[in-house]
């Protein structure tokens, strides 16, 4: 009977804890991943050859990204995005963290 109690827990533990894959999640379109724009620090451009205008939170991950879309015209904190991985050149080569975001909306 504690087998059969435990098998029970276990599956529904496994099978009920999936991460969220792209797109999966409520409202999103395929490709697109919740993520939550943290900072917008403009002024950074000026002092800092690789700092970034945007720090964007990707579930437990951090990015950064040079500029939003021009269709987006509303700053919120949530959205949805799709974006890609970029890699900068030269002094900045290091930074390994930076995206480029190919759409964004509001969440």
């Amino acid at each position: 009977m504690k087998t059969l109690l435990l098998s029970i827990l276990l599956w529904t533990v496994v099978t009920g804890c999936k991460k969220s894959e792209v797109g999966s999640s409520m409202n999103g379109q395929p490709g697109e991943v919740a993520a939550v724009i943290t900072k917008i620090d403009l002024s950074s451009l000026a002092d800092c050859a690789c700092c970034a205008s945007y720090q964007i939170q990707i579930g437990s991950d951090t990015f950064q990204a040079d500029q939003l879309p021009v269709s987006f015209e509303t700053l919120t904190a949530n959205v949805w995005i799709k974006y890609d991985r970029r890699q900068l050149s030269g002094v900045c080569s290091q930074v390994q963290n930076r995206i480029g975001i190919t759409s964004i909306r509001n969440r």
